[in-house]
């Protein structure tokens, strides 16, 4: 989820609850984020979170209060973070056998814009699979290798 999105979730918990604050718990690690910015080297990053991650803290306004206390992500690591959001891929693997996803489903995985998607695939953040390309139109999105996407997200983790 966006990070504006995440501010109005957490609103209900933790009213007033700013974006700026939000990014300082993800520095802390009360949530799992990525940034999909097309360059890492950017001064503001592009996060997105973890939907699960966001939704299962229950004292964000005594992390927010507290600096110093310990924040525990759901899930626990990393790889279980990543694992959840891949689990979206491997029921289309499961589905068509395809070792691939999709430019829709990293679309909706990352909840981006179809034309930040291009620029990650131009830009060949996101490398497309072999003897494939995409155009506009109905099922024009690029094909990506679970790996290759895989690796992004592992590369992306805040």
């Amino acid at each position: 989820m966006e990070l504006g999105t995440a501010a109005g979730v957490l609103h209900k918990s933790s009213p007033g609850i700013t974006e700026d604050q939000i990014r300082e718990l993800i520095e802390r690690g009360a949530f799992w984020a990525w940034n999909v910015a097309l360059e890492t080297t950017e001064s503001r990053p592009e996060l997105r979170l973890l939907t699960y991650s966001v939704a299962a803290c229950e004292n964000v306004a005594e992390l927010i209060d507290d600096p110093i206390a310990l924040a525990q992500p759901v899930p626990a690591t990393g790889e279980e973070a990543i694992a959840l959001l891949m689990s979206h891929a491997a029921r289309a693997l499961r589905q068509t056998g395809q070792p691939w996803i999709t430019g829709e489903e990293i679309k909706a995985i990352l909840c981006i814009r179809r034309t930040h998607l291009i620029n990650l695939v131009d830009a060949k953040v996101l490398p497309q699979m072999p003897g494939t390309q995409y155009r506009t139109g109905p099922k024009g999105y690029p094909l990506i290798a679970r790996e290759a996407f895989t690796a992004f997200l592992e590369a992306r983790l805040v």
